[in-house]
């Protein structure tokens, strides 16, 4: 989206945080209410109306979910986007690439059994943080035979070393122009007196 927002736009790291910091907020708020409710329970007895959540837990637990859902949209989005960038790539160059090495953000079952990646390594981790080859998927990683077997093909010698092309191909062009250029953002359209 060229016309995004930059204050509206938020990565997905940071909206992990942000969700785990109004979890966290919302089970100590709880955890105070329940406190409160058992208080009221032996002050005035037990069963009588209880009063509306107070503001403070409405309003967490509200943002919580906000933050859950433009999550999942973030995922989603990435998700859609490993068939379309194979298929630009074969427009492109006439055919197939032999290997497709991407982030977790574009971890999507459904994608990876696509009989158009048919031929084509596909190399993308089920999570973020990829475990070593041995060990089990984290938690928040999916719990499918096809995480697993992506698990078990970067963790070989081979396919580290592929996944690994990807700090020495595309990305440091994208670290360079935001670190040593101090460009963030770019103009997408000339001033109107025509000048760079």
């Amino acid at each position: 989206m060229a016309n995004a927002s930059t204050r509206r736009s938020v990565s997905y790291e940071k909206l992990t945080e942000r969700e785990q910091y109004w979890k966290e907020t919302v089970e100590r708020l709880l955890a105070q209410a329940q406190e409160t409710d058992e208080q009221e329970d032996q002050r005035w007895g037990k069963g009588l109306p209880a009063d509306a959540l107070p503001d403070a837990l409405a309003h967490a637990q509200s943002r919580l979910e906000r933050l859950r859902q433009a999550k999942t949209e973030l995922e989603r989005e990435a998700q859609q986007r490993l068939l379309p960038m194979v298929e630009s790539v074969r427009q492109t160059v006439g055919r197939a690439p032999q290997t497709v090495t991407a982030d977790a953000g574009y971890w999507d079952t459904t994608s990876l059994s696509d009989s158009g990646l048919e031929g084509v390594q596909v190399l993308v981790p089920p999570d973020a943080n990829p475990e070593p080859r041995d060990a089990p998927l984290p938690p928040n990683a999916p719990q499918t035979a096809a995480a697993a077997r992506m698990g078990e093909a970067l963790g070989t010698e081979t396919g580290r070393a592929l996944y690994a092309t990807r700090k020495v191909t595309v990305e440091p062009v994208f670290g360079q122009i935001k670190e040593a250029r101090h460009s963030r953002r770019f103009r997408l359209k000339e001033p109107e007196n025509g000048e760079p």
